[in-house]
């Protein structure tokens, strides 16, 4: 099912009298802000950042904002329902008057004009928008790679120092979240990590750590799900999730099924590991071991 996203046009003519201000966007909005600064010359804005575009580009744009100076229909149906997950709304200011526009999925007939003009101001903002994505996998996809290989110094590339850790069990930062991953492949020797390609869908991951745990000697798949952001080329939060109940029951077999949805069972088990956490970085951090 596809996630719904609005965008959000907000277009001032130089001559317009009263000029839509840029609001703060929602997740999954993009809020567009054009403005003509000199006669035919446009400056665009998304979510408060400017685009930058070329010369040809602006010219272009102009072009098509320039037919709209002739309004499409306004006609009493404003809405079209479609079926791809994509509100658009655009409001033109120019002189006195301000007119809205709004449509789902695509446009009713009379507004081809509005979509080619929204079309073209999304595939310019995209530019910049799709590079650093694909920069944001590469970070995510190696910095699986190194934790794969149980490689420190490959994951304090991809690590900023400032890094921030979540489960559902503990949270850690810094040099915290490095000393967690050192204790892992001492604790579970076999643990194997597992990313499909497929998982990885720029900073969001869905992969697996299979083990062997140690009180039960029980072989366990573990899946996760981790929210990795980036920032200055480097991850500087980190956030796994996972089911704990499924968890306790592949930990523990049936007295983990039974008692895993159990506050009190949960409780112990975080106090557990929060315990052998807090053993092993107060070892850590007396050894002082640089990374």
């Amino acid at each position: 099912m596809a996630t719904t996203c609005f965008y959000n046009f907000e277009i001032a003519f130089a001559n317009a009298s009263c000029k839509p201000g840029v609001e703060k966007a929602e997740y999954h909005d993009r809020r567009f802000h054009l403005v003509e600064t000199s006669p035919n010359f446009w400056t665009i804005q998304e979510n408060e950042t400017l685009v930058l575009i070329s010369n040809e580009q602006q010219t272009q744009l102009a072009h098509l904002l320039q037919l709209l100076h002739y309004e499409p229909d306004s006609s009493p149906e404003t809405t079209c329902f479609g079926s791809d997950g994509t509100w658009v709304s655009v409001t033109l200011c120019y002189g006195d008057h301000q007119t809205s526009y709004r449509w789902w999925g695509s446009p009713p007939t009379g507004w081809e004009i509005l979509e080619q003009v929204t079309q073209y101001v999304i595939s310019l903002a995209d530019v910049p928008y799709k590079a650093l994505n694909q920069q944001h996998q590469e970070v995510v996809q190696g910095f699986f790679e190194q934790l794969a290989k149980r490689n420190t110094a490959g994951l304090l590339r991809y690590y900023h120092p400032a890094v921030q850790y979540k489960n559902p069990w503990f949270e850690l930062q810094g040099n915290e979240v490095m000393e967690m991953w050192q204790m892992w492949w001492r604790y579970l020797p076999d643990l194997k990590v597992v990313v499909q390609e497929s998982g990885i869908r720029t900073t969001f991951v869905d992969w697996q750590a299979h083990y062997t745990f140690p009180p039960t000697a029980r072989y366990i798949k573990h899946q996760l799900s981790s929210t990795l952001t980036v920032a200055e080329n480097k991850i500087i939060q980190h956030v796994d999730r996972f089911n704990t109940h499924q968890w306790a029951g592949d930990a523990y077999g049936y007295l983990g099924k039974v008692a895993g949805g159990w506050k009190l069972f949960e409780t112990q088990i975080k106090m557990r590991i929060q315990k052998q956490l807090n053993s092993y970085l107060e070892s850590a951090k007396a050894k002082s071991q640089p990374y």
